[in-house]
């Protein structure tokens, strides 16, 4: 998070930073460590808004709306959470990206993410 709020003009930083994070969201399943981890970049980090900002700012880069598709997923899957998800951006977010991005892994990531929110999870 630090290299993306330092670098907000880069999309490569804004890319991988966004990955990175993902990727250490990705092995959830009752793990406390990574639940307050999540909890802390929602609440305290204010990471959703960075990941929203960063696919505002980037909104023709398919690899970055691909990156930031892949966080705010990894984060739907935890009840939690959907309603700071809600609150703070992503629902729009993850849509346009999706409508803009569907030749990719964006869709595949935005269809994950709205059933995680609205299914029966």
């Amino acid at each position: 998070m630090a290299a993306m709020k330092s670098f907000p003009d880069d999309d490569e930083i804004q890319r991988q930073g966004c990955r990175a994070i993902g990727n250490a969201f990705f092995h959830t399943i009752n793990n406390p460590t990574i639940d307050k981890a999540m909890d802390r970049f929602v609440h305290k980090l204010n990471g959703i808004e960075l990941v929203v900002t960063v696919m505002k700012k980037f909104q023709n880069n398919a690899l970055v709306q691909h990156g930031g598709c892949w966080v705010l997923k990894q984060l739907s899957r935890k009840q939690v959470l959907r309603d700071a998800l809600k609150k703070r951006g992503a629902l729009s977010a993850v849509g346009e990206a999706a409508e803009k991005h569907d030749g990719d892994k964006v869709k595949l990531y935005a269809t994950v993410f709205f059933n995680n929110m609205f299914g029966n999870k």
